[in-house]
């Protein structure tokens, strides 16, 4: 027969602390990810954003008004160049050139363009820009085109 040693002492089982251990991590993580979460910078594209919805019929307008032109301005990307057409150019009254840059608003610039030569694009830091040029003939027709670029 084999004899029971009694030297032996009972396992403890550290299950609870194991979870108490789990509930800590997770709601050290759901913490800080709240942290990080609000302070977080927030940005609209435009301080009038909610007014240029209201007015978005318009600017569709305006865009098939530019898509239906035979010679259209053109963003040439290398050089840097919104090369205007000479018909277009004729025509050309009253523009704006808006240079947005997604991820940081204070670099966000605004041309205007009372000429109907080509322009040529200020110096861009890398990175996402929308190129957005908005146009109105002798006939006070509205046009719209938009550029996304990467420099």
């Amino acid at each position: 027969m084999t004899e029971i040693s009694e030297s032996k002492k009972p396992q403890k089982n550290f299950w609870g602390i194991g979870i108490i251990i789990s509930y800590v991590c997770f709601m050290s993580m759901i913490l800080f990810l709240v942290f990080k979460s609000t302070n977080q910078k927030v940005e609209l594209m435009s301080d009038d954003y909610y007014k240029k919805g209201v007015d978005h019929q318009s600017m569709i307008n305006a865009r098939n008004n530019a898509n239906a032109l035979v010679n259209k301005p053109v963003l040439i990307q290398e050089k840097m160049l919104l090369k205007i057409p000479a018909n277009t150019a004729r025509d050309f009254f009253h523009g704006k050139l808006q240079l947005l840059r997604p991820n940081d608003q204070t670099m966000d610039r605004e041309l205007d363009i009372e000429t109907t030569e080509d322009v040529y694009l200020p110096n861009l830091q890398e990175g996402a820009w929308q190129l957005t040029l908005h146009w109105e003939d002798s006939q006070k027709k509205q046009y719209n085109m938009q550029w996304n670029i990467y420099k």
